[in-house]
């Protein structure tokens, strides 16, 4: 169960790494977008798609990312209950042991 944890806590920390690479990125090309100045003129159509790009990457960091971050951690909420749980009934059977001996 502990080893699920930690896989649970290591997909969080490769989540947050993937948004942060990827919020980086629609910065950048909201920037390019931005400095379309006459000099670097960016034809219409690769515009339009940089725009959908970045549409689509902001939908993904607000829709499936972030449910995946919820199951997340709700899987890891489950995962510390059950240890805590399980360290309890450890205790108690422990406390029963010692008073019988």
């Amino acid at each position: 169960m502990l080893n699920k944890a930690r896989d649970g806590k290591t997909l969080l920390s490769l989540l947050d790494q993937s948004e942060k690479v990827l919020k980086e990125k629609i910065s950048i090309y909201n920037k390019v977008i931005d400095d379309d100045s006459s000099a670097n003129k960016i034809p219409e159509d690769d515009r339009r798609d940089i725009l959908v790009a970045i549409g689509e990457a902001n939908l993904l960091l607000r829709g499936k990312l972030k449910q995946f971050r919820d199951l997340c951690n709700q899987n890891l909420v489950c995962i510390d209950f059950f240890i805590f749980l399980n360290a309890k009934q450890r205790l108690y059977h422990l406390s029963i042991s010692y008073e019988n001996s």
